[in-house]
């Protein structure tokens, strides 16, 4: 089972140095207090970064030789999988247990997801 996320949710990244707070400012489902995301929230305005990349595949990073540079995510395709069986605005709901991929490599996952009363099967 999972856990719907919302906003406030934390993430991490598998080739970033530390998390990121999700900011998801629309999608409203009854009975959770905060804004819930969806599959789309995949945008540097809901993901910031995670503090440092040390992914060899960011520019940055290959050019200084392998020195953590800055984290600037390049999130080019939705959440997956989601849950298909739950829309908001359109769009498949975003559980826990989905995941994102940087195009510099690096797999961003759900540590908290901000909601912990509604379980999605």
């Amino acid at each position: 089972m999972s856990n719907l996320v919302v906003n406030s949710a934390t993430l991490t990244c598998s080739n970033g140095t530390g998390p990121c707070t999700m900011s998801v400012s629309s999608g409203t489902v009854t009975g959770v207090s905060n804004n819930a995301a969806t599959i789309m929230s995949n945008t540097t305005s809901n993901i910031s970064g995670f503090i440092m990349c040390t992914s060899m595949g960011n520019p940055a990073v290959a050019s200084a030789s392998g020195v953590p540079q800055s984290c600037s995510p390049q999130l080019a395709a939705p959440w997956s999988p989601g849950k298909s069986q739950i829309t908001i605005s359109g769009n498949s709901a975003l559980d826990s247990s989905s995941t994102l991929s940087c195009s510099y490599g690096g797999t961003i996952s759900v540590t908290n997801a901000g909601e912990s009363t509604i379980t999605l099967n």
